[in-house]
């Protein structure tokens, strides 16, 4: 089920290299990950901010992770932690960074019976990185599309 997202992950870092004179060694990386696990992405994903714009490489780790939790292929903990690993990131907006501290907390208080619950963290957890796995879908269909042309 997951295979095609590796495939698509494939292409775009595959339309990096030919789109460049001098690809980065992280984009290479990338195009090479095949179906290595989703942590390897991610990491990749955090050095990659040399050939994408700092904002971008947030919001497309953010949606990833986001993507990651819906396909239950992470559980809240590991989320809000992989979320928490980027709060000092250079393109995090300080109204991420916000989000991310009050998902941080909100799960720790949660899991300590202290105030809130795990099913509110999760709410909120999804509203916010929705809109980032949005932005993923949009690129996405930009390439395949382009892609597709080709």
């Amino acid at each position: 089920a997951h295979y095609p997202q590796r495939r698509l992950r494939h292409r775009w870092a595959e339309s990096q290299i030919e789109a460049s004179e001098h690809p980065s060694i992280e984009i290479i990386e990338l195009a090479m990950l095949g179906t290595k696990h989703e942590r390897d992405v991610i990491s990749l994903l955090n050095s990659v901010g040399s050939t994408v714009a700092p904002d971008v490489a947030a919001q497309h780790t953010i949606g990833f992770i986001g993507k990651l939790f819906r396909s239950k292929k992470m559980s809240l903990q590991r989320a809000v932690r992989a979320l928490f690993s980027i709060v000092h990131d250079q393109g995090v907006t300080d109204d991420d960074r916000s989000m991310i501290y009050q998902l941080d907390d909100g799960y720790d208080l949660a899991v300590q019976a202290t105030y809130g619950t795990l099913a509110e963290v999760e709410c909120k957890f999804l509203d916010y990185t929705d809109r980032y796995v949005g932005q993923l879908a949009d690129g996405e269909s930009q390439l395949l599309s382009r892609q597709d042309g080709a």
